[in-house]
């Protein structure tokens, strides 16, 4: 999606979803020494992090109060902040781009908070949006995306959907909502096609689940990223450039994040898909300063009860 704004399609401007995309900011940056990047989502953040690596200057302005807000939580969030401005992105949070206009090669940005930036490019990461308008009056359900169940069909006859345009139950909340990732996409598309084929088979329901690198700090969030409702419980820890955060709910670990140390990601995420149960004394031995170790905490005794 591109905002409504002034200017926002003058030549020096691109959004950053398609190939042409990718292509066209790869020859607009050779030549650009100063770029605006809006939006600091997670492909807003991985645009960035290849800009930095070209020695450009940067500005990064996102609508809400912290980076990457569909993928950490404030406190994950913060360590990558801390990392950018080390490494002299100027980061405008709480804030908008409201026209862009030319001045010779420059393009000038006006900014809510006030002033205006001079960049040589600007590249939109401003959030996407299923591409579903051209199933009105199709009869097929429709929310933001495709409704799907577990055999990957739509509420029509005969008729499959897989990927990034669908949602489906998540396996963490029990609700409908949408899964934008790699690993789902690739799951539904074989459910998806095998049941098309003839084969009667159902999805395995993937969690929510980004592994990312920004200016070599390793980002790991899966399942849910804040557990702030009744009945849950947060364990959180920080220590210097790293954060770690365990997010349960009825004994069951329902969401992590990790921010400079990813290692346990993998075993993680395999515990939120299997709803492994904890027995409460174990949920109680991470706390925040003995957290450092999840494994220590939970996988070992995991492993020595799995069937």
């Amino acid at each position: 999606m591109v905002p409504s704004i002034e200017g926002a399609h003058l030549p020096g401007i691109s959004p950053f979803w398609y190939a042409d995309d990718a292509r066209k900011v790869y020859d607009l940056a050779n030549s650009a020494k100063q770029v605006a990047v809006v939006g600091a989502g997670f492909v807003g953040l991985q645009v960035l992090d290849c800009l930095l690596r070209q020695g450009k200057s940067i500005w990064l302005i996102e609508t809400l109060d912290h980076l990457l807000p569909n993928v950490l939580d404030p406190g994950g969030a913060e360590i990558v902040l801390e990392r950018l401005l080390q490494k002299g992105v100027h980061v405008h949070l709480k804030d908008k781009v409201y026209s862009i206009r030319e001045a010779g090669k420059k393009k000038l940005l006006s900014i809510t908070s006030g002033g205006t930036l001079k960049v040589d490019l600007v590249i939109f990461a401003t959030g996407t949006r299923p591409n579903v308008d051209f199933l009105k009056r199709s009869g097929i359900k429709v929310s933001r995306g495709v409704i799907v169940d577990d055999y990957c069909r739509t509420s029509a006859e005969g008729i499959y959907a897989a990927g990034d345009v669908t949602e489906s139950i998540d396996p963490v909340t029990e609700k409908v909502g949408a899964n934008p990732t790699w690993p789902n996409a690739v799951e539904q598309g074989w459910t998806a096609g095998l049941n098309m084929a003839g084969r009667e088979v159902t999805r395995r329901r993937r969690i929510r689940s980004n592994v990312f690198t920004i200016s070599d700090l390793c980002c790991a969030s899966v399942g849910l990223v804040s557990g702030t409702n009744k009945g849950y419980s947060e364990f959180v820890q920080k220590t210097g450039s790293t954060y770690r955060k365990l997010i349960f709910k009825d004994n069951s670990l329902v969401g992590a994040i990790l921010v400079g140390d990813i290692e346990d990601a993998g075993v993680l995420n395999h515990f939120i898909e299997l709803q492994k149960i904890f027995p409460e004394s174990k949920i109680e031995m991470v706390k925040p300063d003995e957290i450092a170790s999840v494994a220590g905490a939970l996988c070992s005794w995991a492993g020595n009860h799995t069937q």
